[in-house]
């Protein structure tokens, strides 16, 4: 606000300085004026301030820029040829007591109320226009405050489903344990309490390093470890200088629940997970594949590649996202791309 009342003092100064400069230079060229001519139209500087500036109130005070536009030019015309006749007949009583100059003639009375009327339309105009423009930037940034804050609500809401579901399928793996292997049931809800602790911690973020949600996962892989045996195995390929790099929280272990589900749980023999994680010029790769065969599209419709799908829609716009092929005729692969230099985010 004080910056703003800068501008506009600096405009008034300088714009009624500018006026009274070159009505000054063509009266000096129009006729011979002497020095009472000057001290005249030098009274006009500070008169023009104050019209304007009386003016202004009753802007601010009745809402002018609220109004509709039609409606604006109405009062635009209508108070400046106001303000005209105001600034006419001040000046007139001015000048006889400067001049003593009480000859009155109509027709130079009408035409001088004419030409000060333009510079008052002029002036209304460069106020209105400024206004117009900072009123639209102001109603632009409102709007994408508005779709960030929308925005941040559906990545909540996803992040929130996501962890009842992570719980409900970790819970489902220790139950199985309990009757066959009591030790290892309770082995596993340790893990589990491990687990749903660094998930809550992970939670408040948007964002955790890979080097965070890798941990999260082995410590996830290893709770299931002990329901699979010898029929879950898993390796890790990853590029050190990664490690350091934001990814959604989960985005990982998704699909790693994926894989064991529609994948390894599958096959009697069990069957391997391999996670890579690489980037190149442009893109963050990450890549979970796993022993298994893309039957239907299950994977694609399922909670947890959805939820991917629509967090990195979010996050990072359209060059983000996931994909699933037959890498291998045993083989199911989980690509996600991130793009290293994403524009802007939405979500703050």
């Amino acid at each position: 606000m004080e910056r703003k009342n800068k501008l506009y003092w600096y405009c008034q100064t300088i714009g009624w300085g500018v006026y009274i400069f070159m009505s000054l230079f063509f009266l000096g060229v129009v006729k011979k004026s002497d020095y009472k001519d000057v001290i005249l139209y030098l009274t006009f500087y500070p008169l023009g301030i104050f019209c304007t500036h009386i003016y202004r109130g009753v802007i601010i005070r009745y809402h002018f820029l609220r109004r509709k536009i039609y409606t604006q030019m109405i009062y635009i015309v209508f108070c400046s040829l106001v303000l005209a006749i105001v600034f006419v007949v001040t000046s007139y009583v001015i000048a006889f007591l400067i001049k003593h100059q009480d000859e009155f003639k109509m027709i130079e009375f009408v035409a001088n109320v004419l030409n000060v009327t333009m510079v008052f339309v002029i002036w209304n105009i460069f106020y209105f226009v400024f206004h117009y423009f900072q009123n639209y930037k102001r109603t632009e940034i409102n709007n994408y405050r508005l779709l960030a804050l929308s925005k941040e609500t559906e990545l909540n809401n996803l992040k929130a489903q996501l962890n009842p579901h992570f719980m409900f399928n970790s819970l489902n793996s220790i139950r199985a344990l309990i009757d066959e292997e009591p030790p290892k049931a309770k082995k596993a809800i340790t893990q589990l309490s491990n687990i749903l602790r660094n998930t809550l911690l992970m939670s408040k973020n948007k964002e955790i390093t890979i080097k965070d949600e890798l941990h999260l996962v082995k410590d996830y892989l290893e709770l299931e470890q002990i329901r699979y045996e010898e029929r879950l195995t898993s390796v890790f390929s990853i590029d050190e200088n990664c490690e350091g790099f934001l990814v959604p929280p989960l985005i990982i272990q998704a699909q790693v629940e994926n894989a064991i589900k529609h994948g390894i749980s599958q096959i009697p023999a069990g069957g391997k997970i391999e996670i890579e994680v690489f980037k190149d010029a442009k893109c963050l790769h990450l890549q979970i594949s796993n022993t298994g065969q893309l039957i239907n599209a299950a994977p694609e419709t399922g909670f947890g590649f959805k939820n991917s799908e629509q967090r990195l829609q979010i996050l990072y716009g359209q060059e983000a996202g996931i994909q699933i092929k037959q890498a291998d005729v045993s083989v199911v692969q989980v690509t996600i791309q991130i793009p290293l230099n994403a524009p802007e985010k939405l979500v703050l």
